[in-house]
């Protein structure tokens, strides 16, 4: 933030509906509070007194992202595609901004034998143990890869799960 014939160091810097923490001289980071509408206003002071006009922003939710593996996130997939799939991978969809995210942590249910099994992965990659059981499912089996954690920007989210029928 600056204002011409003023000091970074002698603005302060207020809103509504957004908690401003100041990180730098000139430079604040402003989070959205929980309970906010669809706009915030920002109110700049120096030596007390307002700057001009509170600034209007829009603001929205940031959503949870949608996590996939080999570009699908449910639906058939045949044991071959899946086995040879680096992992999962996360991204927003329909928001206007480009926040990254990255699978820190989820959880992988197949048919082991006669039973289901859970396996839990740290990372985003499939393991070479997640590989083989993968190659040794039969056409018809559930795979589900629940309980994801995605680390971005604003912090952990739990995106929704994915399922795949083996071909």
């Amino acid at each position: 933030v600056s204002v011409p014939g003023f000091s970074p160091e002698d603005l302060q810097v207020s809103g509504s509906g957004v908690s401003i923490k100041k990180i730098k001289p000139g430079k604040y980071e402003a989070t959205v509070s929980k309970n906010a509408k669809k706009t915030a206003k920002i109110i700049v002071k120096a030596n007390g007194k307002a700057i001009g006009q509170p600034i209007e922003f829009r603001i929205d939710r940031v959503p949870n992202p949608i996590c996939s593996v080999s570009g699908k996130n449910q639906g058939p997939i045949s044991k071959n595609k899946l086995a040879k799939a680096q992992g999962i991978l996360c991204k927003l969809t329909n928001f206007p901004f480009d926040l990254s995210y990255k699978v820190t942590s989820y959880e992988i249910s197949m048919k082991v034998g006669q039973f289901n099994k859970s396996f839990t992965k740290t990372g985003n990659k499939f393991d070479d143990e997640i590989r083989g059981l993968i190659r040794k499912l039969k056409s018809g089996s559930l795979v589900s890869i629940t309980k994801i954690r995605a680390k971005g920007d604003d912090g952990i989210k739990f995106p929704p799960p994915i399922a795949f029928t083996i071909q």
